[in-house]
């Protein structure tokens, strides 16, 4: 009863969960691991882990099974080429499991496909590099303040027309750097 429930409770989780033996074999997948590698459950379990998910993935995973079953917690983000998935980018945990005298067999695994999460983080990021490039590159003085009115953005251009630096500008009032004072209050 208890072990149904277990399996129940696993495979309502969107994320991969596992159990792997000393061996380097799977025990047991959560149905989502087998839906993510596109693969039914009985073609995982009992198969090693390199001929499931590939030469290529298991060569970057191994120094991470090889510290799990040293009895080490293993977390990490790695990108990994899995068989039949190409590149994917993992949060992954690793916890070892121990026979009764103490030793590792086996660990279980909890891992989550996080490849969406870092392509947006590149795609801002690509973002962000291409909007300093504009910024820098203008012949326009471009200022950018917050709700309060604090800056948050001074270009070059901004530099050269109002004469205060970047850093003297970021975090500042913009009205007590550019208005003069006898027309703020309007």
């Amino acid at each position: 009863q208890a072990q149904l429930q277990l399996q129940l409770v696993a495979d309502s989780m969107p994320i991969v969960v596992t159990r792997c033996s000393r061996d380097l074999k799977y025990i047991w997948v959560n149905k989502h691991c087998a839906d993510w590698l596109g693969r039914p459950v009985d073609d995982i379990v009992g198969r090693p882990i390199a001929k499931v998910l590939g030469e290529e993935a298991f060569k970057q995973l191994q120094h991470r099974f090889e510290q799990v079953l040293r009895g080490k917690q293993v977390n990490f983000e790695q990108q990994i080429d899995y068989l039949g998935l190409g590149p994917r980018w993992v949060h992954a945990h690793y916890t070892p499991t121990f026979d009764a005298s103490g030793v590792p067999d086996g660990w279980v695994a909890v891992v989550m496909d996080i490849t969406p999460r870092k392509t947006a983080e590149d795609s801002l990021r690509q973002s962000e590099v291409r909007k300093s490039a504009i910024l820098q590159a203008s012949l326009d003085a471009i200022i950018s303040i917050d709700h309060h009115g604090l800056i948050m953005e001074w270009n070059p251009a901004a530099e050269r027309t109002f004469g205060w630096s970047r850093d003297e500008a970021m975090g500042k009032d913009l009205a007590t750097l550019i208005i003069p004072e006898r027309l703020r209050e309007k």
